[in-house]
């Protein structure tokens, strides 16, 4: 063969070679995906070729796929006429999606243009399961609190856990590492107590009223559309608050046989409609109730008071109120400290 002849056989191979992608503004590329979750391989024609006479169609490994008529329905073309646009979306991936994908421009006369080939490989991940889910728990403020979420069956390097607060999310985790704080809450006092076992526990210090609500653990597979939504679980927060109003002077100081009031405030702060927990406030002097000082409420607050007349005793004992929640057995006391009084002098 001459020279003239190579070079003639040279020329005529790139013609045929860049004929053949020269039609493509985006062509697909080799992706990996999670089976189960969704993909968009991607296909736009050039800009001076839109105005033609044109069919697009897909391939996987020689085989022509019409979306159209497929009877799996997972397959969606994303068509934009105007932009050139003809991407296949592929929702949910499995296992017979794995292949060799051509994107094929059909000008009908003169010509078929075939994009270059894209690989798509499929990771085969375990899907995850609950061992346990969170519990309601009732937290004092000023407290800690903690959640706990255990999750099994599942590989380290896909997943994502999520604690969400009323439908936001708290704190979030990417396998064991790479914690992801949101801007809805305060994430000093946010943390995810992490074990190698699957346990992802929500813990929450120096609880505040406003931690009160409905929290959900959530876990999917990182890249993927498969989630995991725990039942919700209610963090109530209690709360209490003791002072004493009516006589009161600047030195602090009190006379025998004054009139005083102290006052009590008990609170469950959480959702109304999902608990029934009772309130129970009394007060108590030297280990004995005074009569007719109980008082019980249903999911609200209590501000209870008594009125004392002012003794000796009063400048070494304290006033109690004690307060207890229906469902717990410990109690909180509260107490007000041993009032300064002065006595009168004959």
């Amino acid at each position: 063969m001459s020279v003239f002849e190579s070079f003639l056989v040279l020329a005529l191979l790139c013609r045929v070679a860049c004929a053949r992608y020269r039609e493509f503004e985006r062509v697909p590329e080799d992706t990996t995906v999670i089976e189960g979750s969704s993909v968009v391989l991607r296909c736009q024609v050039l800009k001076e070729y839109r105005t033609l006479q044109f069919t697009v169609y897909w391939e996987i490994n020689g085989s022509i796929i019409n979306p159209r008529t497929s009877k799996t329905k997972r397959y969606t073309l994303i068509e934009d006429r105007v932009e050139g646009i003809y991407d296949l979306e592929i929702r949910p991936v499995t296992e017979d999606d794995e292949g060799v994908y051509v994107c094929v421009i059909d000008f009908i006369d003169p010509f078929v243009s075939r994009s270059l080939p894209a690989e798509l490989n499929v990771i085969r991940v375990p899907i995850p399961s609950f061992l346990q889910e969170p519990e309601s728990t009732l937290v004092a403020e000023g407290e800690t609190g903690t959640l706990g979420c255990h999750i099994g069956n599942f590989t380290e390097e896909h997943l994502y856990v999520a604690w969400f607060k009323d439908h936001y999310e708290v704190l979030s985790m990417i396998g064991f590492k790479n914690v992801a704080l949101s801007l809805n809450m305060n994430s000093s006092r946010y943390s995810i107590l992490k074990k190698g076992n699957g346990e992802f526990t929500l813990k929450i210090t120096n609880v505040s009223r406003s931690d009160a609500g409905n929290y959900s653990c959530l876990v999917f597979v990182k890249n993927g559309d498969r989630i995991l939504e725990s039942r919700q679980a209610i963090l109530s927060v209690t709360y209490h608050e003791c002072y004493i109003g009516g006589v009161q002077r600047e030195t602090e100081v009190y006379q025998e046989g004054d009139n005083i009031t102290t006052v009590c405030i008990a609170g469950l702060s959480g959702y109304k409609t999902a608990r029934n927990d009772l309130i129970y406030v009394a007060w108590v002097r030297d280990g004995d109730e005074f009569p007719g000082s109980r008082e019980f409420r249903q999911n609200s607050e209590i501000k209870s008071t008594m009125s004392w007349s002012l003794t000796a005793a009063d400048d070494k004992n304290p006033f109690v109120c004690q307060i207890k929640y229906s469902n717990q057995l410990n109690q909180v006391i509260c107490r007000i400290d041993p009032i300064n009084v002065h006595f009168a002098r004959e």
